[in-house]
């Protein structure tokens, strides 16, 4: 018969050969550090966190069971995820929210209880990690101030098109700019007018003098 007795906080054997004692206190030992590693875990799932790739492994290799339970949290907790990037204003997620707190309270009647608190643990924070984004800042707050930010975004963008076509080009001539060079080429035509009239003017001149000493001589 084997008698393990505590002196000291050490348990010793007897009635057994010293190596198959340190061979039960190593099993009993790495036992004793499952047993919290799966606890520590639990208590992840608990608090609604994320487990990483080495917990879930974890799970795998020494509860199965619940790490069928741990990939289903995480599915449901990805579909919620993509529940709420769908919607469009802040009443929406509200909205998305209440329904998925239904659903909850409704199969909590079925569902294991630790597991459930797992679930709800897990749902809501994603639900607070969500509403920390730029993205859900970002939202209106219902319909009718989202099609006002659409309405006001449209004015936007006309005010801006506006602008951009009074922007002249380098080389571009606006109205202005040519009924300002009209004139200009009214006045530069006149001009060359009277030069020529001037001239023509000139050369009769020039011809009645001729004419006229001929005459005289």
């Amino acid at each position: 018969m084997v008698v393990a007795t505590m002196q000291a906080g050490v348990f010793s054997y007897s009635g057994i050969k010293k190596n198959e004692a340190s061979s039960i206190f190593l099993k009993q030992n790495n036992e004793d550090i499952k047993a919290k590693r799966l606890q520590s875990i639990k208590n992840k799932l608990k608090s609604g966190q994320r487990l990483s790739p080495a917990d879930m492994e974890y799970l795998r290799n020494n509860d199965p069971v619940l790490y069928e339970k741990a990939v289903k949290i995480a599915e449901e907790r990805d579909v919620y995820r993509r529940d709420l990037k769908r919607c469009k204003t802040k009443t929406d997620v509200h909205m998305v929210s209440i329904a998925k707190q239904m659903q909850l309270k409704l199969e909590s009647k079925y569902e294991d209880p630790e597991i459930m608190f797992m679930r709800m643990s897990a749902i809501s924070n994603e639900h607070f990690e969500f509403v920390k984004t730029g993205k859900y800042c970002d939202l209106p707050i219902d319909e009718r101030d989202r099609k006002n930010k659409e309405d006001n975004e449209s004015d936007e963008d006309n005010e801006s098109n506006e602008s951009n076509k009074n922007i002249k080009k380098p080389n571009e001539k606006t109205e202005t700019d040519e009924s300002r060079e009209k004139p200009d080429e009214q006045k530069a035509d006149k001009v060359s007018e009277k030069a020529e009239n001037f001239t023509a003017y000139g050369c009769e001149k020039q011809k009645s003098s001729s004419s006229f000493k001929s005459v005289r001589a």
